[in-house]
């Protein structure tokens, strides 16, 4: 979804197919740079790279550790934007859907898009935290008590394909019975699930919360403000509601970047969504179905997320460091670095909210 999703809702509100491509590879490579792997030239330039995400052994160690400042850092502006709802701290840390602090960001984003080099970048990194509210609603993106679920009250329907769903009950038999096989895996899935004190973003849940065609159910122990314990979820739904709302910021951003852009109205392209959206299977399944739908062009690169990765190198070996300025990597964390201050220190300050 973040990457062909958003590429082909770019596409359609308007982006020119190579800038397009750029934002969606922006929006993805949130998730895949987790990596702190700094690259040095001979005349003294630096390219600086830090994570937007941790992967899964990195997010066990910061439970383990209670390592709150590399949570809040990564996890709260890239993945879980806070709602600001509730008396307390950690209910206002609670990420809701298209929250008014992630409309501000997109707003406030494409403001400064408009006026940066690294603007589409930026534009990627803005979509897939704005994305992330309408999948991860309900948890927070640092270890907390709000994050436990009852795990026996975890129900979905709405798989058809038979050998997909055994897969899938699989999976929610795992996490009812904790039928973990080694010490290790066991002491992840604990303080993942919370069977400790606390639990991290929505790991009590798995990837339920990003799988675009389950419709599903579960119990927290602890309501949300104003929500109550039960959580009744059309992942199609809500996906369906992040697309529109991306088409609409992004044609707004085309119609100031570009002279007369092409822009589709979403009616046009809501049909082919829903198809996309309702197609079971693994990541390899759903991303070939956004290839087929006939909303990205022929010959539509495949992610890769070793392309950006790969700019690390050739920063080091360019014959001047001013020319890896230019490079989609150094750019990406640019404006990651803007998002996370952003975020952190003038964004949800303004909205009562100190995280970090």
């Amino acid at each position: 979804m973040h990457y062909y999703g958003t590429y082909a809702i770019a596409l359609a509100a308007g982006i020119p197919n190579n800038d397009a491509r750029k934002l969606a590879y922006a929006s993805q490579y949130v998730d895949d740079s987790a990596a702190v792997e700094d690259s040095k030239h001979k005349d003294g330039g630096l390219l600086v790279t830090f994570s937007t995400a941790h992967h899964l052994i990195q997010s066990a160690r910061t439970m383990v550790k209670n390592d709150q400042d590399s949570q809040r850092k990564i996890w709260v502006p890239n993945h879980f934007i806070p709602g600001g709802v509730g008396d307390t701290f950690e209910e206002r840390a609670i990420c809701t859907k298209d929250s008014k602090i992630a409309r501000t960001m997109f707003a406030e984003h494409i403001q400064m898009a408009l006026a940066r080099d690294y603007g589409l970048e930026l534009l990627g990194i803005a979509t897939h935290a704005y994305m992330d509210t309408f999948s991860h609603y309900g948890f927070s993106g640092f270890s907390s008590k709000y994050n436990k679920i009852v795990p026996a009250s975890i129900n979905s329907s709405g798989i058809t394909d038979d050998k997909f769903l055994r897969k899938h009950k699989t999976k929610i038999y795992k996490i009812r019975e904790e039928r973990i096989e080694s010490t290790f895996k066991a002491n992840v899935v604990s303080f993942f699930t919370g069977t400790q004190d606390s639990a991290l973003g929505h790991g009590a849940v798995m990837s339920f919360p990003d799988m675009p065609y389950l419709n599903w159910e579960f119990e927290f122990p602890i309501a949300r403000p104003g929500e109550g314990t039960m959580s009744t979820r059309s992942n199609r739904m809500t996906f369906m509601q992040a697309a529109k709302r991306v088409h609409e910021n992004l044609s707004k951003f085309a119609q100031e970047r570009y002279q007369a852009p092409e822009i589709k109205e979403f009616k046009e392209i809501r049909r082919t969504i829903a198809r996309v959206l309702a197609t079971e299977g693994d990541e390899k399944i759903r991303s070939n179905a956004w290839l087929q739908s006939g909303l990205l062009p022929a010959g539509a690169k495949i992610y890769d997320k070793n392309e950006w990765d790969s700019h690390k190198i050739t920063f080091s070996s360019l014959n001047d460091s001013r020319q890896g300025i230019g490079l989609s990597c150094y750019r990406f964390h640019q404006a990651a670095t803007y998002h996370r201050y952003y975020m952190l220190k003038d964004l949800l300050p303004r909205f009562g909210l100190a995280v970090y």
